[in-house]
């Protein structure tokens, strides 16, 4: 199911067989018979289940637009959330963790071993060729990959079962996010830590020894990378774009703030409001969400992860387990790096995040068992 989503980019086809993998596999374990009591759903969710498809079904009708991005978002991405959730309740989180871990490790050598010889022997700008010269995956989602990776190893280094396994992918996952050249996973990464922090206050030294050590071997090409973003006077092309989208997008929500444009038309109402063409999205997904579905919907989505935050907020500053340290920080790389895009718009970045949060929270502190 991995291996189809990460190729789903790649041809026609690819997301309608990832779609109906998923599909196929949340069917299965619907129907398979369960020993727990089921919980009875929360409100705020049944009005969810109920609003979307309404939502989109009258958008649609309204305006024309692209309806593979209803395929992409209600098909591919939310069957795909739903269902690695579901097999997470039934894995054992220490064989999950170890799994992301061991996984995000190798894409880190993987991704360094393509990365860093191309970084060339440029004095200036040498990430330029890392940045355009392959076919990763984009570098807000790839980056937002390597973190959620890294969330595991701190919460992992900071438990009582730490390792040199988790040492290791923990320094993979930083300089693969290095390498990303990602301004939001910088970002993403900075306020981790400083979170962590809060939560462990222990950690306050380690967390200021790694810091030093990042800002001490971090290469020239990621100081450049940063600088670039003013170095001609002004905000680099990227920037500008996106602040030009956001300007669009707050437009959008002015003037349908109930209903939105429709996800499907958000590309057509932000170049109606005099935004740059050729962008699905809004190059952030809480601006997405809200002009694209309207603010009821939109506010309540937003209103549902803030919650899920604090749950496990605080159930990690309780000292449970390492899970919900580490489900906790890969949330909170995750909404920062929203900020500047989708990432979560891609199977590859919801698979390891999803099945963080389907782990079960009530381990013990140490996860021993």
């Amino acid at each position: 199911m991995i291996a189809t989503a990460m190729t789903a980019g790649t041809s026609t086809i690819g997301p309608y067989l990832a779609a109906s993998l998923l599909v196929t596999a949340g069917l299965i374990m619907g129907l398979t018979s369960r020993t727990e009591r089921l919980s009875r759903p929360q409100m705020h969710v049944v009005v969810l289940h109920v609003l979307l498809p309404l939502q989109i079904l009258v958008t649609a009708w309204l305006r024309p637009g692209n309806l593979e991005v209803i395929v992409l978002l209600g098909v591919t991405v939310a069957t795909a959330w739903i269902t690695v959730t579901e097999i997470a309740r039934r894995l054992c989180p220490r064989s999950a963790e170890r799994a992301l871990l061991l996984g995000t490790a190798a894409l880190a050598v993987a991704y360094l071993s393509y990365a860093v010889p191309r970084l060339g022997s440029q004095s200036r700008y040498a990430w330029v060729d890392v940045a355009t010269g392959g076919q990763w995956l984009n570098g807000n989602a790839l980056a937002l990959l390597f973190l959620i990776g890294f969330a595991v190893a701190l919460a992992r280094i900071f438990s009582t079962t730490r390792s040199l396994l988790h040492l290791v992918t923990g320094a993979l996952c930083a300089g693969g996010l290095l390498m990303t050249f990602s301004r939001s996973g910088y970002l993403a990464l900075a306020v981790m830590l400083l979170i962590l922090t809060v939560v462990r206050r222990k950690a306050i030294l380690a967390v200021a020894a790694l810091a030093t050590l990042l800002l001490t071997v971090v290469p020239s090409s990621v100081r450049d990378r940063i600088e670039f973003t003013t170095a001609t006077g002004g905000l680099d092309p990227s920037s500008s774009a996106r602040l030009d989208l956001w300007e669009s997008a707050l437009g959008v929500i002015a003037e349908t703030p109930l209903l939105g444009s429709g996800i499907h038309a958000l590309s057509l109402a932000i170049e109606e409001q005099g935004g740059p063409a050729g962008y699905t999205f809004a190059h952030n997904s809480y601006l997405s969400l809200l002009a694209g579905f309207g603010l009821p919907i939109g506010l309540l989505v937003l209103g549902t992860i803030t919650a899920a935050w604090l749950r496990r907020f605080r159930a990690a500053q309780l000292g449970g387990s390492s899970t919900n340290l580490a489900a906790m920080l890969a949330v909170t790389a995750a909404a920062v790096c929203s900020f500047f895009g989708e990432p979560l718009l891609t199977p590859i970045t919801i698979v390891p995040l999803a099945t963080l949060l389907g782990l079960p929270r009530e381990r013990s502190a140490g996860d021993t068992t």
